[in-house]
Parts: structure tokens; sequence; C-alpha cells
């Protein structure tokens, strides 16, 4: 509907001889004098949810780099390990769903050089579980600003469930089942998203089936910028 919307306003605009800028200012184009004609579209503003995935397969991720506001690894040594970004105000919250234990991501390798309580390190370790609806929730803040919240998850012999959403539910929901292998996987789950002050981004993934034989999935890692 909002976009019918500014539809309906630009072509209006452009009828009246109304050009917009890149910042979606309206200017006269009549051939005179430019002049401001009182009309501003922002199309950047509201609430927002976009989520992308894809797999890794292989190399190495630098949470340094790549976490400009802030980033998390879970699973260092043990299941009980956290590292954040020293300086990123420990944004990035994780709860674990039924407990857990230390996995191993076996596709990517995670390293840091500006991280709390350990400066630097590099390692495939995570957080992972095996049963049904038991893994990791990450709590992130929300803004009118668009953020982007990178996921990393694993697994072996198992299929996930990622859930998505923004307190207050002012966009639907995010669900999917889309990691689901035989064999040992890693992916990423990229979540473009924006809302109000105060609200609050949460991401759960957790175990859609029992795996059985020693199948599990993990979180790893995440990055917020």
């Amino acid at each position: 509907m909002r976009g019918l919307v500014i539809g309906a306003l630009l072509a209006m605009a452009t009828a009246a001889g109304c050009s917009f800028d890149s910042s979606g200012n309206g200017k006269a184009s009549d051939g005179g004098a430019p002049r401001d004609m009182g009309v501003s579209i922002d199309v950047a503003t509201g609430p927002l949810l976009l989520v992308t995935t894809s797999t890794v397969t292989g190399g190495v991720v630098d949470l340094t780099a790549e976490g400009t506001l802030d980033w998390l690894h879970l699973g260092l040594m043990d299941k009980s390990d956290q590292n954040h970004k020293q300086q990123g105000g420990l944004q990035l919250t994780p709860l674990l769903v039924g407990g857990g234990e230390r996995r191993v991501t076996q596709q990517v390798t995670f390293t840091w050089t500006d991280g709390t309580p350990r400066g630097s390190a590099s390692t495939q370790g995570a957080v992972g579980n095996e049963a049904v609806d038991r893994g990791v929730t990450l709590l992130a803040p929300a803004g009118p600003e668009t953020r982007h919240l990178k996921v990393y998850v694993a697994g072996d012999n198992a299929r996930g469930r990622m859930l998505v959403t923004l307190s207050g539910n002012p966009v639907p929901p995010y669900q999917d089942e889309v990691f689901d292998f035989d064999g040992a996987f890693a992916g990423v789950y990229e979540i473009t998203y924006r809302g109000a002050v105060g609200q609050v981004l949460t991401a759960t993934y957790t175990a859609a089936t029992d795996p059985g034989g020693g199948g599990h999935i993990a979180v790893a890692a995440a990055t917020l910028r």
C-alpha cells in the first residue's frame, strides 16, 4: 500500500512539473529557475525486515572487519564462552534455548583481533544442540536507522529452523528451515532491519527435527553493522 501511495504522489508531482533530487526533495522542472515545490518523499523510513541466506563452503570470517558496530562469538573453548567486540557495547545478547554444548564448524574459521575477554583468536568453535526446539537466541537493538545483522549457523545431519521477529510486531515475522543436510553444513543469515527506538530484533535458531545419531545444529557467531 505504501508503495502505491508513493507511486501516486510521484506521478502527480511529475505531471505538475516537479522532479526529485537524490535526497527526494521536489524541484520545479518547467524550465524556470529551480524552486522548492514543498514535496519530499522519504522512502527509507518505517519498519523493515529482510532476510537472505547462503551456504558457507569454507574460508575465514574476520569478525573484527565485518562487525563494525558489534560482534559475538560463541564456544571458543567451552559452551559458556562468549567473546564480544571490545568497543561494541555488548549490543548482541545470546540466550541458550534448552542448554547446549560446544561444537565445531568444519567449513569456516572465525577470527578477531579486538575482542574481550579474549583479545584475539582463530577458531571453529560454536554452541549447538541436537534436541528439537533447542538452540540459540540472539537479541539485537533496533532503531530508525537500517542495520545489518549476520548470524552464522552450522550443523551436521540435521535441519535447522530460524525465526526472526521485531518486538511489537510492526512487520510479519520471518521463519524458514532452509539448511537441511545429511552431512555437515555451514550457512549465514543476513538480516536487514529497521524499527523504532527501543525495539528489539530476536533471531532464534533451533533444531527442527531430532537428528539422532549424533546430529546437531549450532550457532557460531554474529556481526552487526
